[in-house]
């Protein structure tokens, strides 16, 4: 409820300033990045832009719904989802960080160019090098273990630092060989240690 209300209030206050920003150009593009800002990025795009890119769309509503968090009824998941579909349908060039999502994209009406651009992996360099495994799991002291790898932050979309830690001391009483390896932010360590 509080947080709708906080979004159309930023919505007000986001086109207030962006027209502001923006009336002296002749030329106005609005660059919407990830699913949020690209939901304001579709309104901006009516008002008074002449091109809408979403960068980094992701289904977000398909995430949360399929990870069990929102209900498929629930007002999150349909408002969400509905500004998703819009951002399909009125963005200009819509660049995507994975071919999954492509193939999401090119399921629903869109009139949008569509780009493929990777943000984290580099495939080739990412291929499967067995020396260099042996080398690494040696380093860590991982030789015999199995490694989750977690890359993210926590809380929002994602699982909260609590959850998440609860997931780790689960897995490790099930099974002492699983250990554990987090790359995220600074300010997230805090969460972690807590």
């Amino acid at each position: 409820g509080a947080q709708f209300l906080q979004k159309f209030r930023n919505l007000f206050l986001l086109a207030w300033r962006a027209w502001s920003f923006a009336r002296g150009y002749r030329y106005r593009v609005v660059l919407g990045f990830l699913s949020m800002t690209g939901a304001y990025g579709s309104i901006l795009r009516m008002l008074w832009f002449h091109r809408f890119i979403a960068m980094n769309f992701e289904p977000h509503s398909l995430f949360m719904k399929e990870m069990g968090v929102w209900g498929p009824r629930s007002l999150k998941y349909r408002v969400i989802r509905f500004f998703e579909r819009r951002t399909m349908a009125v963005a200009d060039d819509l660049i995507a960080p994975a071919s999954a999502v492509i193939d999401h994209v090119r399921s629903h009406p869109h009139r949008c160019a569509i780009h493929l651009q990777g943000v984290t992996i580099d495939v080739r360099k990412s291929q499967r090098d067995p020396e260099m495994r042996r080398t690494m799991r040696a380093q860590l002291g991982f030789e015999d273990a199995t490694v989750l790898l977690y890359v993210g932050k926590f809380g929002g979309i994602y699982y909260s630092a609590g959850e998440y830690m609860e997931f780790i001391r689960r897995s490790c009483l099930a099974d002492p060989r699983v250990h554990h390896l987090l790359i995220t932010f600074p300010d997230q360590i805090a969460l972690i240690r807590s």
